[in-house]
């Protein structure tokens, strides 16, 4: 994900635990944006994922965007408005991260935004690949954006790109880097998909002909 600028942060401020949410509310939700700007630098891998989804259950439930930041002036008015003002990546893009690591963490932490922000994530992916933000199939919201995991196999982009998290992650970056013009292509590069030699293609096609139509083709070779 394309980084832009952040959020600067204290860095005395203690761990967002719950004995400083009991003692201390408002620096609790200091600490949470902290945890939260920390945890959306690198989310290339489950562990990752799995930190930063457990922070933003955290967000979800004690609404820090109602106390930080101090200056009332400066503070979002919403979950996502919050996420953005922090972390400074739009939500669709953390959600388009989960999805591809932890899809049913995903599907819980999607139901839970849903409970406390309206707003609908624009279709799209990572900034950093203008060809899959082109591609329409791949679309994020708060109510669609883990549709379609029923299919679990085949040449489905949703599960393509799952197996690349999952299988390829450096084909993965790559693709979101712009060095291919499409998932299939990234899933070709990574091997999931098989494309036929032509030899290959040949004879599947001969095994189709009739026999007059391969006594032709006899006098073509």
């Amino acid at each position: 994900m394309k980084k832009r600028n952040t959020y600067r942060f204290d860095i005395s401020v203690p761990p967002a635990s719950p004995a400083l949410k009991a003692k201390n509310p408002t620096l609790y939700c200091q600490a949470l944006a902290r945890d939260l700007l920390a945890r959306t630098k690198s989310t290339n891998g489950r562990a990752e994922c799995s930190d930063l989804v457990e922070t933003l259950h955290k967000i979800l439930e004690d609404k820090p965007w109602k106390k930080f930041p101090l200056d009332e002036k400066e503070r979002a008015r919403s979950f996502s408005g919050f996420v953005e003002l922090i972390a400074d990546y739009k939500l669709e893009e953390l959600l388009y991260r989960i999805g591809l690591y932890l899809s049913d963490e995903a599907e819980k932490l999607k139901a839970k935004i849903a409970g406390v922000d309206k707003r609908l994530i624009s279709p799209g992916a990572p900034a950093g690949n203008q060809n899959a933000a082109n591609d329409k199939t791949i679309t994020y919201s708060v109510s669609n954006c883990f549709a379609g995991r029923a299919t679990q196999t085949g040449n489905n982009q949703a599960y393509l790109l799952r197996r690349l998290a999952r299988d390829f992650p450096n084909i993965l970056k790559q693709y979101e880097n712009g060095e291919f013009r499409s998932v299939r292509a990234a899933a070709i590069a990574a091997g999931i998909i098989k494309v036929p030699t032509p030899f290959e293609a040949a004879c599947k096609a001969v095994a189709k002909l009739n026999e007059t139509e391969k006594a032709e083709l006899k006098k073509l070779l």
